[in-house]
């Protein structure tokens, strides 16, 4: 029987490279992709330190809570998403390309 943590993750098409279900404190507890592009503790970590960078910038800038957060960079981005106050979905993908 699938996990139902594994149901919340992306499929690897369209440009992701890995993703991973994290708590907030960088425990991963699902996750997809492997090989070089995966260091699962390595993703579990950063998200954890994106989410309170984000979250501490949020709350302190502009008020409320963090939905999202998101850095590029010219090989692709990362982005954190906020599940609920226990769970991050991570997802590491490449640039994206938009059609002129």
């Amino acid at each position: 029987m699938e996990n139902s943590v594994d149901t919340l993750l992306p499929t690897l098409d369209d440009g992701i490279k890995c993703s991973a279900i994290t708590s907030t404190d960088g425990l991963v507890l699902a996750h997809t992709g492997s090989g070089a592009t995966l260091d699962e503790d390595f993703l579990g970590a950063m998200g954890a330190a994106l989410f309170a960078f984000g979250s501490k910038s949020i709350a302190n800038l502009v008020g409320g809570k963090m939905k999202d957060i998101v850095v590029e960079g010219e090989q692709g981005f990362v982005k954190v998403t906020i599940l609920n106050d226990k769970l991050l979905m991570v997802t590491v993908a490449e640039p994206l390309k938009l059609e002129s």
